[in-house]
């Protein structure tokens, strides 16, 4: 057999098996393309990225640096006052300290020149003849002793000055080197300023979004699997998963270890190294923070808490001419083992802006999901099929596949078919907790180029979209907005497996939170609690009578959420809450309002008329894909002030708290919207048949309305099929099938116990 013929698969006979397996049709059948997806990054920030080019440093400080700005200006603003107050007390009292200086000199020349003319009158008078004779008979008269003691008060007054002036110079020369260190402080202050946007200038080369614009490459950080993950170094415990270190990373945006890969190869077909075969399949694409240590290779990078991260002294980044080359690094050929052969870059405060999982196209470009050893278990699953199906009875030994005895081919072929469904689930698993999060998936293939995961096959295959560039990835959103990383860090916080192996990294974990701007948009969006301005006759006055419109429900609930209406319900063609509200509600009573109880399409047409009322403060909040957690509440207590019973409202806020169908039909797991369905179910009371059928009844009046048979913009109509005349309206024959297997799943579900 071919190669080529691995995806295909001719029908069972055996009606067991039938019912164990889906053919080659229903293997290759992709989500309809019209399916409504995730708007990228709803709960990411928007960021204003400059190429590196239109950079300088002091506008990278006013934009990146206000922290830093602000403490430098309340410093040099407080040293400034100092110091002029400090030079010119020093400046008045040097200027006094120079006169007195100077009329200390002055009068010392005075008396010394007194001094000279005394010491001349004594020697005059000791020279001359009466002199000498006196001196001779050792007479001295009185006029002798008043020169005398002239001569010794001159050297007393000689001496004091003498002191007055040496006192008054030192004090002067002191006022002289303050005011010298004064000015030197004043050089100084104007060195911080230039030392601030050197480190400025340091800072922007370092950010991650300049080094991707520089160098057209892309920043990964992959989630080790097995051995490697979370070793000794590591402050993660070995018992979280996938989802927690997801969580961790979106939520504290700890310093982590990264590596840059450049998409294509290069002329001599070396591509980015990057590990491949030891848990590289899946990770996130990092498109902000600051990095501050790199290599070539490992640098040994060891964590000591959430916020930082040590290397190599020589891996410091201070030379970005260097950090340029490291990145710009290639490992290998392409198609070589290139394993352990990556660079490494520690990247603080990290953004994230993307989800990755591993992929590779076949000879024909057909692209399978982790890479061709799918294509190979799909193989193996055909091969186990066809090997049944020539000896329906037939056995394999059992130590040849698990140690038990007669192993039967039927056996060996549900197992490995069961394996590889799993296998599957498991990669839109984390393709759909990425995109719960905001995060839009990609594909990266072996030459590193990242390709937007519109779906993924039952057969493994991925449909791809748009290619992703450097330069898209360094301008869009990146890291959650504030109020989400607050909600996941204190949901991570309360898990019961440990997150953290330290009580000290948990500390730090809950200080981190603490920083984060507290910003409760989710209440503060919310309208004002209050009495409805409508009561419940008025409600069933306009819903018992027959030709009723949706303007007539709308009119009702106007006054009440007159803002929330009037807001955009965040979607490209542009609708505000009210305009899609009406649109929905048209569909409803054109197709379903007449073939339902009257109970029920009252509370479906209540709940319909607020299905969306919260999203608005989801969005005000960053967490747009959150819109039921802020909806739920509030058509609880609608409906509850209407004077519905408790049935109803269980009912009302099972159906409008998410969407699992639409979740599957955009590429979701099976299972997880088949449990879904069936907790929900149990939730509103109903039976799940009921609730199930009246899920599908909203799934398409709110889908449907993104259609032009509802008045709207083409959207979604492919997804339908309409016939207005018989009041009819089915999912399209492609979209029929996969709600068939959700079917089929969510009855399976529910007989398993509660």
């Amino acid at each position: 057999m071919g190669m080529e013929e691995a995806g295909r698969f001719s029908k069972p006979k055996d009606e067991t098996l039938r019912n164990a397996r889906t053919d080659a049709e229903q293997l290759e059948t992709e989500a309809p393309p019209d399916t409504p997806q995730p708007e990228d990054g709803a709960l990411l920030k928007e960021r204003d990225v400059a190429n590196p080019e239109e950079l300088d440093a002091r506008s990278y400080s006013k934009e990146r640096l206000s922290k830093e700005r602000s403490e430098l200006s309340a410093q040099l603003s407080a040293e400034r006052r100092a110091l002029r107050d400090n030079l010119s007390e020093i400046r008045v009292r040097a200027s006094l300290l120079e006169k007195k200086v100077e009329s200390a000199g002055f009068d010392a020349e005075q008396a010394r020149a007194e001094l000279d003319a005394l010491r001349a009158k004594r020697d005059e008078r000791a020279n001359s003849l009466v002199g000498k004779v006196k001196a001779f008979l050792g007479i001295e008269t009185g006029s002798d002793r008043a020169v005398h003691e002239a001569i010794a008060e001159t050297h007393e007054e000689i001496d004091a000055r003498k002191a007055g002036h040496e006192a008054a110079a030192k004090e002067y020369e002191d006022a002289l080197g303050e005011l010298a260190s004064a000015d030197e402080s004043l050089k100084g202050l104007k060195g911080k300023i230039a030392e601030h946007y050197q480190n400025a200038e340091l800072f922007m080369q370092r950010d991650v979004e300049q080094i991707l614009l520089r160098n057209n490459a892309f920043m990964v950080h992959t989630f080790l699997e097995g051995r490697g993950r979370h070793n000794d170094n590591s402050n993660v415990s070995k018992e979280t998963g996938f989802a927690d270190d997801l969580d961790i990373l979106l939520a504290f945006e700890p310093s982590i270890s990264a590596s840059s890969v450049m998409p294509g190869a290069d002329a001599e077909g070396n591509i980015s190294a990057l590990w491949t075969d030891d848990g590289a399949e899946s990770g996130v694409l990092i498109a902000g923070g600051n990095v501050s240590h790199a290599g070539m290779r490992d640098i040994g990078s060891i964590s000591e808490g959430i916020k930082r991260r040590t290397a190599t002294a020589s891996s410091n980044m201070n030379d970005i001419a260097r950090l340029d080359e490291i990145v710009q690094e290639r490992g290998g050929k392409l198609g070589e083992n290139n394993r352990g052969a990556y660079n490494e870059l520690v990247v603080n405060n990290p953004e994230a802006a993307a989800f990755f999982s591993a992929g590779m196209a076949d000879e024909k470009g057909t692209m399978w999901m982790t890479g061709l050893n799918t294509r190979e278990r799909l193989k193996e699953v055909h091969d186990a099929y066809e090997s049944y199906k020539r000896n329906p009875e037939g056995t394999v030994p059992g130590t040849s596949y698990d140690g038990n005895p007669d192993v039967t081919l039927q056996e060996v072929y549900r197992r490995r078919l069961a394996g590889f469904k799993q296998r599957v689930n498991d990669y839109r698993e984390r393709l759909e907790l990425a995109k719960s999060r905001g995060l839009p998936v990609y594909v990266m293939t072996p030459d590193r180029r990242f390709l937007e995961i519109r779906s993924v096959t039952d057969s493994g295959t991925i449909e791809t979209g748009e290619e992703l560039t450097p330069a898209q990835l360094a301008k869009g959103r990146a890291g959650l907005q504030p109020q989400k990383r607050k909600e996941i860090g204190h949901e991570l916080l309360t898990r019961p497996r440990k997150i953290f192996r330290y009580a000290a990294t948990e500390r730090e974990a809950r200080e981190i939170l603490k920083d984060i701007p507290d910003e409760d948009a989710a209440e503060g969006a919310r309208e004002e609690r209050g009495p409805l301005p409508f009561t419940r006759a008025s409600l069933d006055a306009v819903l018992d009578n027959p030709a009723h419109t949706p303007e007539d429900v709308l009119a009702l609930f106007d006054d009440r959420f007159a803002d929330a209406y009037g807001k955009g319900a965040g979607v490209s063609e542009g609708y505000t809450i009210r305009e899609h509200t009406g649109m929905v509600l048209n569909q409803f009573l054109k197709y379903f309002g007449d073939a339902l109880p009257e109970e029920d399409r009252k509370v479906m047409e209540t709940m319909l008329a607020i299905h969306d009322i919260g999203k608005p403060a989801a969005i005000a909040a960053g967490s747009k894909y959150d819109q039921h957690r802020y909806t739920t509440p509030i058509v609880r207590e609608t409906l509850e002030g209407l004077g519905f019973g408790e049935k109803e409202v269980a009912l009302a806020t099972a159906l409008v708290d998410g969407d699992p169908i639409g979740d599957f039909l955009k590429g979701g797991s099976v299972s997880r919207a088949a449990e879904r369905i069936v907790k929900s179910a149990r939730e509103s009371g109903r039976p799940l048949d009921g609730f199930y059928g009246l899920l599908k009844v909203f799934y398409q009046s709110d889908a449907g309305s993104y259609t032009e048979d509802a008045g709207g913009k083409r959207s979604l109509d492919r997804l339908f099929s309409f016939d207005p005349e018989a009041g009819e309206m089915r999912f399209s024959p492609e979209v029929e099938r996969r709600i068939r297997e959700l079917d089929s799943v969510v009855k399976a579900t529910a007989e398993q116990p509660a």
